[in-house]
């Protein structure tokens, strides 16, 4: 039941971050500087660390396959 609640949770979180990707497109065109240049700053940061959140993955997929690898040959 808990994994229940975590993944009906992290769904809900998932919604939200898409809701607050649309408002902060909406500050991106904002005609006051401060608020436009705090929108670029979150949406640049975000997308460095969503990138760096990807590479990782890719690296750790690549060092479970090796472990598989190496666990079948034995």
């Amino acid at each position: 039941m808990r994994q229940e609640a975590s993944d009906l949770a992290f769904v809900e979180l998932q919604r939200l971050m898409l809701k607050s990707i649309g408002i902060l497109d909406d500050c991106l065109d904002e005609t006051h500087d401060g608020t436009r240049l705090n929108a670029v700053r979150i949406a640049l940061s975000s997308g460095i660390r969503a990138n760096d959140s990807r590479i990782l993955k890719k690296r750790l997929d690549i060092i479970e396959d090796g472990l598989s690898n190496l666990k079948a040959q034995r």
